[in-house]
């Protein structure tokens, strides 16, 4: 028989009251506040919303709600990430990850991919679950050539040695992905097909036309040829521990 009686909450009143308390005494992010990071942190943890949130420089920057038009790039950009990773051993991926770079900074990716090569690796999770050092390439997903993706961010990356960025302007359709020279950020070359490689990810190949078109099966044509390079494949030998050790 179904009980008529109410569900009640495990918590008690008193633990819910607490909870409340603590998040009311917390004060909201806002755009331009200048924060550490371990208030940042605090704060961060007790908005409400689909609002992301970074800390640059100490500063706080604030993203609008996403739009489809950013949704969709961001997707097919998770799927890249992916589907590069599923057949590129000591890959990891994550998608909208907090990274601690510093006291002063936070930033949320909206896609990093790092290789896994345990204590030398360039990237790791912290004992609070957090992201921290300098990912192989972070991508993100701007609205204009105007945003903060492309400029402070941009700049942050570089500073904190991230190998390369991957900038997609939903605004112009357009793809920048650059590789860290001599500490400056320079863009990589598109060859006569259209075609992106990854310096630092061989066989992370992109077609930058069938991105903006979001041609999902000329992404994943173009994906599949750079898997099977020679150049991945070495690049796979090389990550795979020796036999037996």
């Amino acid at each position: 028989m179904i009980s008529s009686r109410p569900m009640t909450s495990t918590r008690t009143p008193t633990v819910m009251l607490e909870e409340l308390a603590s998040t009311r005494d917390v004060p909201p992010l806002e755009a331009g506040d200048h924060l550490t990071r371990v208030e940042f942190e605090r704060r961060d943890a007790a908005m409400r919303g689909d609002r992301k949130f970074e800390l640059l420089g100490g500063v706080v920057y604030v993203s609008s709600p996403t739009k489809f038009r950013h949704a969709k790039p961001h997707s097919l950009a998770s799927w890249i990430a992916e589907s590069y990773a599923s057949e590129t051993p000591s890959i990891e991926v994550g998608a909208d990850a907090s990274i601690r770079l510093s006291e002063d900074d936070e930033v949320r990716p909206d896609v990093i991919l790092w290789i896994d090569a345990g204590a030398s690796s360039r990237a790791r999770i912290d004992a609070d679950g957090y992201v921290t050092g300098s990912p192989e390439l972070a991508i993100e997903v701007a609205s204009s050539s105007a945003s903060y993706d492309a400029h402070a961010k941009a700049d942050l990356y570089r500073r904190q040695g991230f190998a390369e960025y991957l900038l997609y302007i939903v605004q112009t359709c357009e793809v920048r992905w650059f590789a860290l020279e001599n500490g400056a950020y320079v863009r990589l070359p598109v060859d006569d097909r259209g075609i992106i490689r990854s310096r630092i990810l061989p066989g992370l190949w992109l077609d930058e036309r069938a991105f903006a078109a979001h041609d999902r099966a000329k992404i994943h044509a173009v994906l599949r040829e750079g898997l099977q390079s020679p150049e991945h494949a070495a690049f796979v030998a090389g990550l795979r521990p020796p036999t037996g050790a």
